[in-house]
């Protein structure tokens, strides 16, 4: 299942409901779609819940024939993921629950390894998890910014509509987080850079 790209890992699962091809979907988004939960509601064990009732709502969608393939299903599966989430904030009573997670808790999932060579991080398929913990580490505003324009690759225009604001707006936070992201490695390991991925 590897070998197919995520229209025909959807088409399969549809007319034939291969629990194969649905894994194959849910392990090649769990890593991404963690991290940008995790950047929205700051908690390991929210996250996790709100994955699982977002791969819910996608099984429900496909059934009832919701998704048409008129553009990226990955940027179709956040979009589901981004409103499982404001709908968990909206429900939440204490929004100190939700943004005021412990140390411990965010590096539950985003571990920061203090002996990290940056060089590396930035160049090894290995080092992508350091990376994401960096971010983590982020304001929510600021992570979720990066995560969609990263590691989802959504254009400037895009992640503004994803977000409900203006373009000007979704640029100022990018790069605001570009930023932030420079100054905690320049604290970290002073000899180091961004490379020039995080300048695009």
């Amino acid at each position: 299942m590897k070998q197919y790209n995520d229209e025909r890992l959807v088409h399969i699962y549809v007319e034939t409901e291969s629990s194969d091809a649905f894994g194959e979907i849910m392990n090649r988004y769990r890593n991404s779609l963690l991290t940008y939960l995790f950047s929205i509601v700051k908690q390991k064990s929210v996250a996790d819940d709100i994955f699982q009732e977002t791969f819910i709502k996608v099984v429900q969608h496909l059934k009832s024939g919701k998704y048409e393939n008129n553009g990226k299903f990955s940027s179709w599966l956040f979009r589901i993921a981004h409103n499982v989430a404001i709908d968990y904030l909206r429900r939440s009573r204490d929004s100190k629950t939700v943004s005021g997670s412990s140390f411990e808790t965010q590096m539950a999932l985003c571990p920061a390894p203090a002996d990290v060579d940056i060089n590396q991080l930035m160049q090894e398929e290995d080092s992508k998890a350091t990376l994401r913990s960096l971010i983590c580490q982020l304001p929510a505003e600021l992570s979720e910014v990066l995560v969609l324009r990263y590691y989802m690759d959504l254009s400037f225009r895009r992640v503004a509509e994803h977000l409900g604001v203006t373009q000007n707006v979704a640029v100022f936070r990018i790069r605001k987080g570009i930023d932030t992201l420079h100054r905690m490695i320049e604290k970290q390991h002073p000899a180091v850079h961004l490379r020039e991925w995080a300048a695009a």
